[in-house]
């Protein structure tokens, strides 16, 4: 997650990116931080109802159906 918060910043914010690993030495990267890590937090994504016929223990997805609940809520993926 912090890989691509740096690669986002490195881009979108004109301060120093330098940190102690858990503190960013600039404010503004400080800042944005926190926010970038209380933004995953906060991002729920139904997944579709489980398929009729598996074990409970099993869930099985069709992919479409995966990438289908992640468009709908805006969320990015590879």
């Amino acid at each position: 997650m912090r890989a691509d918060f740096e690669v986002w910043a490195k881009e979108n914010l004109r301060c120093d990116l330098s940190h102690n690993g858990e503190y960013y030495n600039h404010a503004d990267a400080y800042y944005a931080w926190k926010g970038w890590v209380a933004s995953r937090q906060a991002l729920v994504v139904e997944l579709p109802p489980e398929k009729d016929g598996y074990a409970q223990a099993f869930i099985c997805y069709e992919v479409n159906e995966v990438t289908d609940a992640l468009d709908k809520a805006g969320v990015s993926y590879r």
